[in-house]
């Protein structure tokens, strides 16, 4: 499928707001994500790929374990 993703990170006393577009799969278990499109390819470069560990899948929301051990949950819409 494809994905469009918003994070806005507080840099210096002023919050950057990046967003983002790419496509994604499921294989084995593992969420794996592509980008497509940045708004700020120096901090989300264009081609990145991730391959996270699927934790949780409901109707809701999403929850996953990336490459460095961090877990994240995302409201789905």
């Amino acid at each position: 499928g494809t994905f469009t993703s918003y994070g806005v990170f507080h840099i210096h006393d002023e919050d950057l707001r990046i967003e983002v577009k790419g496509k994604w799969s499921v294989k084995d278990g593992v969420l794996i994500e592509e980008l497509t499109s940045s708004s700020h390819a120096q901090m989300a470069p264009v081609g990145l790929v991730t391959h996270d560990k699927l934790l949780v899948v409901t109707d809701k929301e999403y929850r996953f374990r990336t490459q460095q051990e961090a877990e994240h949950t995302y409201v789905r819409k």
